[in-house]
């Protein structure tokens, strides 16, 4: 029974701390930097936070931002990337961010 227990902690851990059905939906607004990852043809747009939260950008009506700062608001959803379970956000919006560089000097 301790072993069954364990196991199943380890598997909720590892999909992420939303669970399957957990973040289906919610809606959020993140901001971070997103490069693109992974290597083609599996090759996503990731938004990183500045906690270390990651998510593959996901856009049905445009080219999902790819490179630079973003505030992004849209939906959740986890699904597979590269193999693993991987936290998804679905775009609704997507506003550029001035990186420290474009921010004008006092």
């Amino acid at each position: 029974f301790l072993y069954t227990m364990l196991m199943a902690a380890s598997l909720v851990l590892l999909t992420g701390c939303g669970g399957a059905d957990g973040i289906t939906g919610r809606a959020i607004t993140v901001k971070g930097m997103v490069t693109v990852r992974g290597n083609e043809p599996f090759a996503r747009p990731i938004l990183e936070t500045d906690g270390g939260n990651l998510y593959v950008l996901v856009n049905d009506r445009q080219e999902a931002p790819r490179h630079g700062a973003y505030r992004v608001t849209g939906s959740l959803f986890l699904d597979e990337w590269n193999g693993m379970p991987f936290t998804h956000l679905r775009v609704n919006h997507a506003e550029v961010l001035p990186t420290p560089d474009q921010r004008p000097r006092r």
